[in-house]
C-alpha cells in the first residue's frame, strides 16, 4: 500500500513539476535495545516511535514501515526548507524523548536519509535507494543526524 501511494505520488510530481520527498528513518541501535531490555520493550519503543511521527507530519503526509526498525515519510509539493526543518524537527523529538517502561527509563535516537525526485526519478524505489545511502551515511558518521542531497 506504501509503495503504491508513493509511486503514484512521484508519478503526479513529475507530471506537475512538483517536488517529492522521502524521508527514509532508521532507530539507532535498536537491536541494542531489543537484546538489553527484550522485545516487548523493543515493541514498545517502536509504537512510541510510531506515535512521535504521527504527532508531527499532516495528514497528507504518508508514513509507513519498510521493514524492521526502518520507516519512511514521502512528502508531496514542499520546498526543501520546510522537508529539513520537518526531519530535524523528528530527529530533536526522538532524542529528547524518554519512555519510562517498569522501572526503566529508555532513550533512543535515529537517522535520516533525504531522497528526493529533483533529478527526476521515474520510480520510487530510485529516491528510496538514494535516501538509503544517505541514512547509511548519517549511521556511519555518527547517527542521530539528518544527511540529505537536496
Amino acid at each position: 500500500m506504501l509503495g503504491i501511494r508513493c509511486e503514484s505520488s512521484v508519478s503526479k510530481a513529475n507530471k506537475e513539476n512538483k517536488n517529492f520527498f522521502v524521508l527514509l528513518i532508521d532507530i539507532d541501535h535498536f537491536k541494542k535495545i531489543n537484546d538489553n531490555y527484550g522485545h516487548l520493550t523493543g515493541d514498545s519503543v517502536l509504537q512510541e516511535f510510531c506515535l512521535t511521527i504521527l504527532s508531527i507530519i499532516d495528514k497528507e503526509e504518508v508514513f509507513g514501515r519498510i521493514g524492521g526498525e526502518e520507516f519512511c515519510v514521502s512528502i508531496f509539493d514542499k520546498d526543501e526548507e520546510y522537508i529539513f526543518n520537518l526531519a530535524e524537527k523528528i530527529r530533536k523529538k526522538c532524542a529528547e524523548n524518554v519512555m519510562k517502561i517498569n522501572q526503566l527509563e529508555i532513550k533512543f535516537t535515529i537517522s535520516i536519509g533525504i531522497g528526493s525526485n529533483e533529478n527526476k526519478e521515474e520510480y520510487i524505489d530510485e529516491i528510496l535507494q538514494s535516501a538509503d545511502e544517505l541514512l547509511y551515511t548519517a549511521k556511519r558518521t555518527g547517527r542521530n543526524k539528518v544527511i540529505r542531497n537536496i
